[in-house]
């Protein structure tokens, strides 16, 4: 206050004015959020910035940025488990088709160990990163990862056929 009364009124204009800094620049980071492609680095460090000037946290525009914010995390984090699940599938037919090609059968336990590479990453990223469980690119991870446990039951089922088949042509 520069040694004046705190109730002067170049103290009031002063606050008066902070004040609308504030708002400005927090519904200006509003703005930048609800646009395509932000970064959410350089929003979150306009948000400390502002709560270190003074900014209430609990001001509106600052809370709906976050919200924005976090929302962008978590739908990066699951498109980013989505790819890995859908890699890891796509890696298994590839597995399955080379092991065909030798005139082998696809290794059982293989697609199981890959299902569960997803499932742990999801588990990740809901206890650890705070993700909706309900994420719709979670529910695609789930599905593929259910895709390769199920394409492993039925490789199993495909290798005991087989031995049950060889071991009747031995007998017979």
């Amino acid at each position: 206050t520069f040694g004046l009364p705190r109730e002067h009124v170049v103290c009031g204009q002063l606050r008066d004015l902070m004040e609308d800094l504030i708002n400005w620049w927090a519904d200006r980071v509003l703005t930048i959020t609800q646009g395509e492609d932000f970064d959410p680095d350089a929003v979150g460090l306009q948000i400390e910035a502002l709560l270190a000037i003074g900014a209430p946290p609990h001001h509106n525009a600052i809370v709906r940025s976050k919200k924005i914010m976090l929302k962008a995390k978590y739908d990066r984090i699951s498109s980013e488990i989505l790819a890995f699940a859908e890699l890891q599938q796509m890696n298994d037919a590839m597995d399955a088709e080379r092991a065909q090609q030798r005139g082998s059968a696809p290794p059982v336990g293989a697609a199981v160990l890959k299902a569960e590479e997803v499932e742990e990453k999801i588990r990740q990223a809901v206890d650890k990163e705070g993700v909706p469980s309900g994420h719709a690119s979670l529910e695609a991870a789930r599905k593929v990862a259910f895709a390769l446990r199920e394409e492993d039951a039925n490789r199993k089922r495909a290798a005991a056929s087989e031995k049950r088949r060889k071991q009747r042509a031995e007998k017979g």
